[in-house]
């Protein structure tokens, strides 16, 4: 297989096909929303496990059943099924649906893959520099 860049093409399923200039367009712009999405869903799940940090059970079991890793586990769920999806969407070979794909991939890490660094006590690299490098 290789790239092509013909329009007649079949998304997914049987049903998603793509006859006209006008409906790859749409396509592309479906698939290009699903990959920012899917960076939507990675930052939920950074912001659940911020919010509920220091406040979980100590126990395993108590964890398990916790709502926060319930819900991780939930958005884990519609991560994995979306990025499965694009990723047989992306092996179409279609020029134009892997630019769509790839483009919002990159507008959704732009928009919601940065994470704030943490801080650390001032003087705390210093001091490990100093332990390490001596």
């Amino acid at each position: 297989m290789w790239f092509h860049t013909k329009i007649d093409d079949t998304i997914l399923f049987d049903f998603w096909t793509v006859k006209t200039a006008w409906e790859m367009s749409y396509s592309c712009a479906i698939l290009l929303v699903a990959s920012i999405l899917v960076e939507v869903v990675k930052w939920l799940r950074w912001r659940v496990e911020k919010q509920w940090e220091g406040s979980l059970p100590t126990s395993y079991a108590q964890r398990l059943f916790h709502p926060s890793h319930l819900i991780q586990v939930l958005l884990f769920l519609v991560q994995i099924v979306l990025s499965y999806m694009l990723m047989l969407a992306f092996m179409t070979f279609s020029v134009w649906i892997g630019l769509a794909i790839a483009i919002g991939s990159g507008i959704g890490y732009y928009l919601f893959g940065s994470r704030p660094i943490p801080q650390s006590p001032h003087g705390q690299r210093e001091a490990a520099e100093e332990e390490c490098c001596g």
